[in-house]
């Protein structure tokens, strides 16, 4: 079994100190780890092993568990994953913002908060793909 409780606050405590729109909790945090869970499964050429009801949800439909075990280098993979993909919904909700001046007033660097995010992504990006080689048993059949 994999506790995707703790996956979750893994990942909220490598997201907290990211500027978002709207705040976030661990368990929105689980949904992200049960989509990068779907994400790895296709990734590594075993969507046919994978089923919904390999998932646990709690009484208010909160993932809890997932019933394989996952070794190290896939739990991490999930994490970075579900953290580009948290980044990447944070990128798209201020991808509109911009310095802007009208005849009252003027306003700069309303941007500033999220200027680095790709570069976090293409970084995080780049971290997935070297645990994705280190993972051959996937790859070099």
């Amino acid at each position: 079994m994999t506790d995707m409780k703790i996956l979750a606050k893994v990942l909220f405590d490598r997201i907290e100190w990211q500027n978002v729109p709207d705040p976030v909790t661990i368990n929105d945090m689980t949904k992200y780890i049960a989509d990068a869970i779907r994400h790895l499964y296709t990734m590594t050429g075993r969507a046919l092993l994978f089923s919904e009801s390999m998932f646990t949800l709690d009484e208010n439909g909160i993932y809890t568990e997932f019933s394989a075990d996952l070794p190290l280098d896939e739990r991490e993979y999930v994490i970075l994953s579900a953290q580009i993909a948290f980044l990447r919904k944070v990128q798209s909700s201020v991808d509109d913002l911009t310095s802007y001046t009208t005849d009252a007033m003027s306003i700069t660097h309303g941007d500033k908060p999220y200027a680095n995010l790709q570069q976090t992504i293409t970084d995080l990006e780049s971290m997935r793909r070297s645990i994705w080689y280190k993972m051959g048993r996937y790859h070099l059949l």
